[in-house]
Formats: C-alpha cells, structure tokens, sequence
C-alpha cells in the first residue's frame, strides 16, 4: 500500500544534532555525524521511519559507501545545478542527500549515521568555507514513511514530525597534526620514568592538491611530564631515587623517532603559563596527500620540572631532553582522580597552491595547525573493557538483547606507589545482572542483604532465552511488510541497549549457572614496590 500524507505537520517531538570537522584538508573527505534523539517527557511518544536529509554546498560531493552503519545504505542523491559563486554565471551541481527509513526512535532512543562528502578544491581552495544543513523527520504512525519531492523537499503530513534544521560550517586548510599516545588507554597514564613510558605519535598529513614546505613541528611537554627522546639517552647527573635505574633502559620508539633540531625549558610560552619543554623539529617538504609520523618517549616523573638545573643550563641541541636534574617542583603524585597533563603539538609551513588570498599561489601561503592531547596522571587505574563475541576485548561492543556479555576490570599501580586493601565496585545499570554460581550469589547476598529474597535465572534458562530471540528475529516481518499495528522497532545504533535474560520470578538481579564455569583469566595486579620504595 502506497504510503499516506497529509497536509499538516504534527508537532516535533523529535531533536538531531549535527557536527562535522572544524577543517578539512583541500580536495580530501570531510566526515559528518548526524544524530536524531526522540528525549522523554512531556508529549514523547514512539517515533517511527526516521529519515535524514542532508543539503550539500554546491560543488561539495557525497563519498559512495561512506554511509555508517552499512545498513543504512547510501542516501539517495538529488542534484540540481546552481549559480556558484553568485552572480559568476557558473553552473556547479548541488547535492541533496536523503536517508529514507533508517530505523524507528523509542522514546529515549537515538540513532547515529556518519557518512563523507569532498569539497571541489578549485571551487573551495585553502582559506574557503562551506557549509551542510541537516534535518530529521519520522512519523507517529508505523505503517507511514516520511516523503521527498523528486526535488528533495519534504512533504508534510498530518503523523509526521520534523526535527530542527542543523547548519555546520567547514573551513579548507592545506596540513593537519594530530597527537596520540600508546599507553593511556582512557586517556589514563602511569606516573614513572622508568616503568610506564609512553611512545607519542605526531602525524603529519598533506592537502590533496599541492605541496607544502618549509615544514616545522613544535611540542610543548608540560612540566608534569619529562621528554625522554627517542627513549635511548640519560642526561641527568644522577638517578631520579636511591636504587632507581639510569633512564634510556625502558620502551621506546620503534620506529620514526627523529633528534629534535632543539630542546629547551620555557617559561609561559604564549598563550599558555608555567613552565615546558619545548621541543622543534625540520621535517622534509610534503608532496599532495604525503603524510609524515615523529614518534618520542616521554613520561610522567616523580616531581615536576622547573627551570633550574641545579648549575649551568644544559644547551639546547638536546641535553635538556631526558634530564632529571630540574625536576625540583611540585609532586605529580595522584590526588582524588588525578592530576590533568595536557600536550600540545603544532606544524607550520608555506602552501605552493592556490588561496583565497593568493588565487594562483605565486607567493605562496603561511598554514598551520595544532592538537592537544590531555591524558590524566595516575598512581592507581582500572580499565574495564568488555567482548560479546568471543574476540576480542573492546571498550564498545554490541550487546545483543538476550546474550551475554564478558567484563574484565584490570587494576594497575605506578612505578612509585604501592597499593593494598583496594575495594573495586561497578555499578551495572538497571536491567543487566551478573551471571554467578549459587555460592557466589550467597556471598553477595551476605555482603549486600538488599539482595535477600531477591531471585535470579540459571544459566540454561539464559540459552533458553537467546535461542528464542534468535528464532524470533528470524521470523520477524520485514519493513516492507508491515502489519497494522506494532510495538516500537528497536532503533539501530551501536551498542545496543543491554538487556538481561528474563526469568520466572519477577524480582530478579542475578543470574547463576548452578555449577561452577570457568572464568576469564583476569591478571591480579601485584603492588608496584620499586626497591627500594622512592619518595612519594
């Protein structure tokens, strides 16, 4: 049956959210995340058939395949052609992207679609703008689905409800930088010159279009953290505490670790304050789309740096690098959730190719870029990660209604602290219980009597129940084949909303397997004792 419209719009109960880069390289992808929420409260009701679209600057092009989640499929492209710039009597095709029944929103529900789209660099070149307007729309009756003229306009009706139009605005640059670590997983690091270094990569990428040279990389390493260089190299006058190794003994780059062209220790560099390490290097020239990668040590000390050594001021060809000897300041020790470091990164150089402000790039064009990664000083972390699958182990993973989920916590302590009587909790929320053994339910029950009386499911009755989801998604009719009336369809975001297993009883929380299985191995962390133990 031909889907029904009306000539009225019924009232939005839905919301999108949109955002896209701040930049993007000229003549390469740019990614957008479109968002529709369907919030609780007032007059939120099931939200069905949510469709997206997507208006694109003229001469801005949608990547085929692009489309995040797969399923969603590529948006179907309406183009028209249209004066651009105004008033030139240039014709450019304009895209409009259209979405159509992505996935119904339950009330609270979201639904996230990513996709790329590549700006024209002659139409857009270093030093232009564009910008895409985005809007939902999704209908209070299922068996209806939201309509597009075969211009891209969408057609009222009396069960559909439009989101609000969302506008970003990209600027076209000609290099990027962009800084990550190895050994912060949630951005959470070890305090220990020795023990917990970690390998900073600074990435370099080149515009589509032409080269740019005269490159130059500057980091600012905070004074709660001490660059160590390529890891291999110990200049300070004695060991950081009585018993510690000499520095260079612990990890280092593998590979794309270049000496700095100077090191040197600064006072208030602006716009930032206090006191870091700034260090600079000379890369090679980029051809279009080159990338470059500088790779270093660093790591977090016992104290943090100052700007005296203790005698003369080292040089700045690199003895101030991996220099322990004006680390006289303040603690870096953990206090509450720890202590933020924050490391910027910049790249400069001259762009060859054409501007907004040098149409043919005979003078060529100052660019540059910058990027902050800020990971949090730590004496004592946890990791929680999780795996659905069998695989591996991830932050995310898609939690499938009925099945079962493997949480592994994993506590570590610094090279200068040692920790004991630690008590780890995690909270699971309403709707997910942990599946024990009858003896292990007894025990919690004895350390958390709230739980008394209260029953849980075994183990089989948990197959049970994934075996029916799985024979009931089998069976399940498809979009095209609606019946009258229906319950909310799941909206497809990733990962989904996890649910427990039901049981008979209808107080439950934890769901025991009558006998004993073996669990994952879970690495017990030993306390860190340094010997002998270091100042704190």
């Amino acid at each position: 049956m031909a889907p029904e419209t009306a000539a009225a719009a019924s009232p939005s109960t839905i919301g999108l959210s949109k955002t896209g880069p701040g930049s993007v390289l000229a003549g390469l992808a740019a990614g957008f995340t479109l968002r529709a929420t369907n919030p609780a409260g007032g007059t939120a009701a099931p939200e069905y058939n949510t469709s997206f679209r997507d208006v694109l600057a003229p001469g801005v092009t949608y990547r085929a395949g692009s489309t995040v989640p797969a399923d969603a499929g590529d948006p179907t492209v309406v183009t028209r052609q249209v004066e651009f710039p105004a008033n030139s009597g240039r014709t450019v095709p304009q895209q409009t992207l259209i979405w159509s029944n992505v996935a119904d929103l339950p009330v609270n529900g979201e639904l996230t679609l990513r996709y790329q789209a590549v700006p024209d660099a002659d139409l857009y070149p270093v030093g232009a703008t564009f910008a895409n307007t985005a809007q939902d729309w999704a209908s209070t009756d299922p068996r209806l689905v939201p309509k597009f003229t075969s211009a891209g306009a969408p057609v009222d009706g009396a069960t559909i409800a439009a989101g609000p139009a969302r506008t970003v605005e990209t600027s076209v640059t000609a290099i990027t930088i962009a800084k990550s670590d190895d050994a912060s997983p949630e951005g959470k690091l070890l305090r220990g010159v020795h023990d917990d270094v970690s390998v900073y990569s600074l990435l370099v990428t080149n515009n589509g279009v032409d080269p740019t040279t005269g490159i130059q990389v500057v980091d600012l390493v905070p004074a709660d953290e001490e660059f160590l260089a390529c890891g291999d190299v110990d200049n300070s006058a004695d060991v950081e505490y009585p018993g510690a190794p000499t520095l260079g003994q612990g990890r280092r780059p593998a590979d794309g670790c270049l000496q700095p062209d100077r090191v040197e220790t600064v006072t208030d560099p602006a716009p930032l304050t206090g006191v870091w390490t700034r260090v600079t290097w000379t890369i090679p020239d980029l051809p279009a789309k080159a990338t470059y990668t500088l790779r270093y040590a660093a790591a977090v000390p016992l104290r943090a740096q100052t700007t005296d050594f203790g005698g003369p001021t080292p040089g700045t060809g690199g003895a101030q690098a991996a220099d322990l000897d004006n680390n006289g300041g303040a603690s870096t020790r953990q206090v509450g959730g720890g202590q933020a470091v924050p490391n910027t990164a910049s790249v400069s150089g001259t762009y060859t190719g054409a501007t907004t402000g040098d149409p043919t790039g005979a003078t060529g064009t100052p660019v540059s870029d910058s990027d902050t990664l800020t990971v949090t000083a730590k004496d004592v972390r946890v990791l929680k990660t999780v795996r659905t699958d069998g695989t591996g182990w991830a932050k995310q993973d898609r939690f499938v209604e009925g099945d079962l989920a493997t949480y592994r916590l994993e506590v570590d302590t610094s090279e200068y602290t040692s920790a004991s009587d630690i008590v780890l909790t995690d909270v699971l929320p309403n709707g997910v219980c942990p599946v024990v053994t009858a003896d292990q339910w007894s025990a919690l029950v004895a350390d958390h009597p709230v739980l008394a009386g209260v029953q849980g499911c075994t183990a089989g009755e948990a197959r049970a129940r994934r075996s029916t989801t799985a024979a009931r998604s089998a069976t399940r009719p498809s979009p095209t084949t609606r019946p009258p009336a229906r319950s909310p369809r799941r909206s497809r975001r990733s990962p989904r909303s996890p649910r427990s297993p039901p049981c008979s009883s209808p107080t439950r929380c934890g769901c025991w397997s009558p006998t004993p299985a073996a669990p994952s191995p879970v690495p017990t962390p030993a306390p860190a004792t340094p010997s002998p133990t270091p100042p704190r």
